[in-house]
């Protein structure tokens, strides 16, 4: 299950579909709704809880109307993490925490565009370029597909970080690539007034122990 916040104010409601309709209610009048149980005792509460970040919830059923709640929530900033417990505690807190903001998350979406490379019979790199937080831009190698010797995965992002931006000064944002930049697109980078960049080489550079 996905819950999701619309963050902007909506104007009209979506047209009716096959599940039903959409109406506006206050927070107060959640309570006079028939909902499931679930959403009623545990979601809804969990949501407004942990609202501008995540919980995630694990069910166990029983046939049994009985339910209890546990929750635990990591110290992160804007993360919440909650297990539901229906009967059968299942505490998954010692299970590695992504950090949405940090330095591997987004090298990880990086990786993620170097695949789609490697899966197009590209050179296999990818790149994303983050500002305040969230991924503006995605790209992995296209010089083959494109026919452009210019296709590089750092230049698309460049390009994509630029439309979204409005401006070709990405003085706030920062580029997450997966190898070291080539000439051409170092001096990209360097045009575009980018805040910082980032390797995966740099990374794993930082995260040895010192003396190594």
């Amino acid at each position: 299950m996905f819950l999701f916040e619309v963050k902007s104010r909506l104007k009209s409601l979506p047209p009716d579909h096959a599940e039903g309709r959409f109406q506006f209610f206050t927070r107060a009048a959640l309570d006079g709704l028939s909902l499931p149980q679930t959403d009623r005792e545990q979601i809804w509460p969990w949501f407004w809880r942990y609202r501008g970040g995540f919980f995630a919830a694990h069910c166990h059923c029983h046939p049994t109307d009985a339910m209890t709640g546990r929750s635990k929530s990591p110290q992160l900033k804007d993360i919440g993490l909650v297990t539901v417990d229906w009967g059968l505690w299942t505490d998954f807190m010692d299970e590695p925490i992504i950090d949405l903001h940090s330095d591997d998350y987004f090298m990880r979406e990086a990786l993620r565009q170097a695949v789609r490379a490697y899966e197009a019979d590209e050179v296999p790199v990818g790149a994303v370029i983050a500002r305040e937080g969230r991924i503006i831009a995605r790209a992995f190698n296209q010089v083959e597909q494109l026919k452009d010797a210019t296709a590089h995965a750092e230049m698309l992002a460049l390009t994509q970080a630029e439309e979204t931006v409005g401006d070709w000064r990405l003085t706030d944002c920062t580029l997450y690539v997966t190898k070291e930049p080539c000439p051409m697109c170092a001096g990209a980078m360097v045009h575009t007034r980018l805040r910082a960049w980032c390797s995966a080489r740099a990374i794993r550079k930082a995260a040895r122990p010192a003396g190594r």
